[in-house]
C-alpha cells in the first residue's frame, strides 16, 4: 500500500466518526469523561497523525527552482498542497532576510502576520528539524482545539446540556475538512476562525466595556490573520452594549491591523498601495468555483459570450451586495452565530474566488448555533469533495491520483447547498414558510435553542 493510499483510508476514519456521531448527539448519550480532555485528546491524535505520516509535500531543489526562477511560476503538478508549501517557504525567506515581502512575490494575500509564523516555522526548522512543513501546521492544529474549547464551553454557557455541548465539539474534533486543512494542506483558516469565535465568546458572555474591547481585540487578530473574519463586524456590533461599548469595539477591530501595518511599514518602508494591491485587491482564484464556474463549465451553449467575464470582473460588487442584502434580513432578526453562518453561507452562494481551504469558514460557527442538519447537508457533499480534491484531482503525491493537473470540480458540490442555506436563512428571518429551505426533523431538535438567544 503506498502513502497516499494509506492517508486515503486513515481520512475515511473521521468522515465514519463524523457521520455515526450524530446517533449519540440525536439520543443524547452520555459523554466521554473527562469530557473536555477526551475531545482535545482525540482531536489532536488525529491532526497528529496526519502531520507525522504527511511531511513536507516538497523539497529543496525544488522549492529553489521555483523561488530562483529557473522554472515558471505557475500550479505544478503536486498540486495545491506543493504549491502552498513553497510559497509560505518564499515569504519566510523573505521575512528573515529583512526583505518586503509584499515587493518581493505576489504569493502573499494576507495582511503582516502569517508571515511571521512562516518566518518561525523555518527557523525552528534550522533549529531542531526535522522540515518547514510540520513546523508550520502546529499553530493550526493548537486553533482547531482551541475552536473545540470554544465550543464547548460556549454551548454549556447557552445552557445546552452537558451531552449536547460534547457531541457538538465532538464533531468539530473529527471533521475531516477541518483535518484536512489544518493537518494535511497546512493551511490556516483555523487561526482566524478560531479568533472570530473567540470573539463572539467575549462579547457574549462578558458583558460591559471589558468584552467589548477584548472582544474586538480579538475579531482584530482574526482580520489580521486573514480578513475574511470581516464579514462578523456588523454581526458582533449588536452584542456591544450601548453607543460607548459599541465604538470601543469597532475602535478595537480597526487597531489590530492599522497597528499591524504601521509597524511593518515602519520596520520594512513597503508602499501601502502594493498591500492594498496584494492584500485588498486579492478575491482567490477566479472561475474555480460558484457561478462563473457553472457558466464556463455547464452553461457556455446557453449564456451569451462575455458574461463570464462581466460576472468575473465584477465578482467583488456583485458579492458585497448579495452580503449586504442577506445582512440586512438576517442580522437584525436572528442570533449572533447564525447570522454569522448566514454570511458565510451567502459568500459560497455569491462568490467565484475560491480556494479549498475557504470550505471550513462555516463549520465552526454552523455548530456553535446548534444547526446540526444544514451542516449534514453540507459536510455529505463537502468531505467527498475534499476527498476528491486531495487523492483524485489535486494531485496528492502519490501514485494513481487520477489527474496529473490541479481540477477544482469536487469543490463545486457544495455550492447548491450553500444557496440553499443563504435562502433558508433569508425565509426564517423573515419568518417565511420553510417548506423545502428548512430541515426541521431529525436532527434539528438534536439541539435545543439556547437561553437567550433569538430564534
Amino acid at each position: 500500500m503506498n502513502t497516499g493510499t494509506f492517508l486515503l483510508s486513515l481520512a475515511l476514519v473521521p468522515a465514519l466518526a463524523y457521520a455515526i456521531a450524530h446517533l449519540p448527539l440525536l439520543r443524547r448519550f452520555r459523554p466521554a469523561y473527562p469530557p473536555l480532555l477526551s475531545l482535545l485528546v482525540l482531536a489532536f491524535v488525529l491532526r497528529a497523525l496526519f502531520l507525522v505520516l504527511f511531511p513536507d509535500p516538497g523539497g529543496d531543489p525544488a522549492y529553489d527552482a521555483v523561488a530562483q526562477g529557473a522554472i515558471p511560476d505557475r500550479p505544478n503538478p503536486f498540486g495545491d498542497l506543493r504549491y502552498d508549501v513553497v510559497s509560505n517557504r518564499i515569504v519566510a525567506d523573505l521575512v528573515r532576510d529583512g526583505e518586503d515581502v509584499y515587493a518581493g512575490t505576489d504569493r502573499y494575500p494576507y495582511l503582516p502576520f502569517q508571515m511571521y509564523i512562516f518566518a518561525f516555522s523555518a527557523q525552528l526548522e534550522d533549529w531542531f528539524g526535522p522540515d518547514f512543513f510540520s513546523w508550520l501546521r502546529w499553530p493550526n492544529i493548537l486553533a482547531d482545539l482551541g475552536i473545540l474549547v470554544l465550543i464547548y464551553w460556549g454551548s454549556l454557557k447557552l445552557g445546552r446540556s452537558k451531552s449536547t455541548a460534547f457531541w457538538l465539539a465532538f464533531l468539530w474534533a473529527v471533521h475531516p475538512v477541518s483535518i484536512f486543512t489544518s493537518a494535511l494542506h497546512g493551511q490556516f483558516d483555523s487561526i482566524s476562525a478560531f479568533f472570530a469565535l473567540l470573539a463572539w465568546y467575549l462579547l457574549r458572555f462578558w458583558p460591559g466595556y471589558r468584552g467589548a474591547l477584548l472582544g474586538g481585540l480579538a475579531l482584530g487578530l482574526g482580520v489580521l490573520d486573514k480578513t475574511w473574519p470581516a464579514l462578523f463586524i456588523p454581526v458582533f456590533l449588536l452584542l456591544a452594549s450601548g453607543w460607548r461599548g459599541k465604538a470601543i469595539y469597532l475602535a478595537a477591530v480597526a487597531a489590530v491591523p492599522a497597528l499591524a501595518l504601521l509597524i511593518y511599514s515602519l520596520a520594512i518602508g513597503t508602499s501601502f498601495d502594493l498591500i492594498q494591491m496584494r492584500v485588498f485587491g486579492y478575491e482567490g482564484v477566479s472561475v474555480r468555483f460558484g457561478y462563473t464556474f457553472a457558466f464556463r463549465t455547464y452553461m457556455g451553449g446557453f449564456i451569451p459570450d462575455g458574461w463570464n467575464a462581466i460576472a468575473a470582473d465584477n465578482g467583488r460588487v456583485i458579492l458585497l451586495v448579495a452580503l449586504a442584502l442577506v445582512g440586512v434580513i438576517v442580522i437584525p432578526r436572528r442570533d449572533a452565530m447564525t447570522s454569522a453562518t448566514a454570511l458565510i453561507a451567502t459568500f459560497y452562494a455569491a462568490g467565484h474566488g475560491f480556494g479549498s481551504n475557504y470550505l471550513l469558514w462555516i463549520i465552526p460557527f454552523a455548530l456553535m448555533s446548534g444547526q446540526v442538519a444544514m451542516l449534514g447537508a453540507y459536510s455529505a457533499v463537502a468531505i467527498p469533495g475534499f476527498l476528491i480534491y486531495y487523492w483524485g484531482t489535486c494531485g496528492l503525491i502519490c501514485p494513481g491520483r487520477l489527474a496529473d493537473v490541479r481540477e477544482y470540480w469536487s469543490l463545486q458540490l457544495v455550492w447548491p447547498v450553500a444557496i440553499v442555506w443563504m435562502f433558508r436563512e433569508v425565509a426564517r428571518a423573515l419568518s417565511l414558510p420553510d417548506r423545502f429551505v428548512s430541515l426541521k426533523t431529525g436532527l434539528g431538535s438534536a439541539v435545543a435553542p439556547a437561553a437567550g438567544e433569538r430564534t
